[in-house]
């Protein structure tokens, strides 16, 4: 992996209950076009915000901590955007709702 800039402008979309096509199109290569025809608009620093997100966090990189053959970014978040519905998790090899709220 490249080393990344800090500073870099990222955002975190927690996709909701219905958007399971969506985690499973980012999951696999190629990763070229992963957001053509994925309903999206530029927020912050024109990081893609997806469409029908239970929440977004925009962030910029503070720091990247290399794990085995993983990256883990660590970021401040700049901006919170919530919406209705429930996260979508991926847990034990399968996919799962969280609980609503009580």
């Amino acid at each position: 992996m490249q080393q990344l800039q800090l500073g870099l402008p990222f955002v975190v979309n927690v996709l909701g209950e219905d958007q399971q096509h969506i985690a499973k199109r980012f999951s696999r290569r190629p990763e070229e076009d992963r957001f053509a025809g994925v309903d999206w608009a530029p927020g912050w620093s024109d990081v893609p915000h997806l469409k029908g997100t239970v929440a977004s966090f925009a962030c910029t990189l503070t720091q990247t901590v290399e794990a085995g053959d993983h990256f883990i970014l660590l970021g401040a978040v700049t901006e919170l955007h919530r919406h209705e519905g429930r996260a979508l998790v991926w847990c034990e090899r399968g996919y799962h709702c969280l609980p609503r709220p009580a």
